[in-house]
């Protein structure tokens, strides 16, 4: 039995990624599972994440979300926090190990958690997607949706692509989520290597 495949797709809040997600999960052959940041996340209590101004806000030690004037700020990781997602990552990777398909919606903005991604999910089997949108439609699409606190899309939009380059890049303002899943799917049956993610993990061991 082989290794999983995983898709992991990255992009900012409000970019359409979960929608994309589950689109191309209904076009892929054989079955994907899917998963994501969000889905981890709600897992654990909701005290795990502290809300603060910046005046009263302490050293995080897992997460700190930081508002201003009721909109959402910031996002700080502490050392439980990285300890999380380091699980996840490693859960996923128990995934691919037992053979099973992975689609990953996620948002990895922090150099440090991106660096946890390379470093322990299988670099051959990871084809990583961008999901490009502009922010300031990310932020149209985060006031019409008005089921998450103002500020994220661009919060996240402004670091979300910083740290990684892509194995493809799909544009959600341009496509439906429909094309967008093609776009994907076609992407990774023509899929080249080495993966990106072979290349971020061949290049931190030459730097060691």
């Amino acid at each position: 039995m082989g290794l999983g495949n995983i898709i992991l797709i990255n992009g900012t809040s409000s970019a359409g990624k979960s929608t994309i997600a589950k689109a191309l999960q209904d076009i892929l052959e054989p079955q994907f599972y899917l998963t994501g940041i969000d889905h981890f996340l709600r897992s654990f209590h909701e005290r795990l994440i502290v809300i603060s101004s910046e005046e009263n806000a302490p050293s995080p030690e897992t997460w700190l979300a930081i508002f201003e004037n009721e909109k959402f700020k910031r996002l700080e990781i502490g050392p439980r926090g990285y300890q999380m997602l380091a699980g996840m990552y490693s859960s996923i990777a128990s995934l691919a190990e037992s053979g099973i398909h992975s689609i990953v919606d996620d948002v990895i903005w922090d150099l440090r958690a991106f660096e946890i991604a390379v470093s322990t999910l299988p670099a051959e089997n990871v084809f990583f997607v961008g999901i490009q949108c502009p922010i300031e439609v990310a932020e149209q699409r985060e006031i019409d949706r008005g089921d998450r606190a103002l500020g994220g899309a661009r919060f996240f939009g402004e670091r979300v692509h910083e740290h990684a380059k892509y194995d493809l890049e799909v544009d959600s303002a341009t496509r439906n989520h429909e094309e967008s899943a093609q776009q994907i799917k076609l992407g990774f049956e023509n899929r080249s290597m080495p993966t990106v993610f072979q290349q971020l993990k061949s290049h931190t061991k030459k730097d060691k």
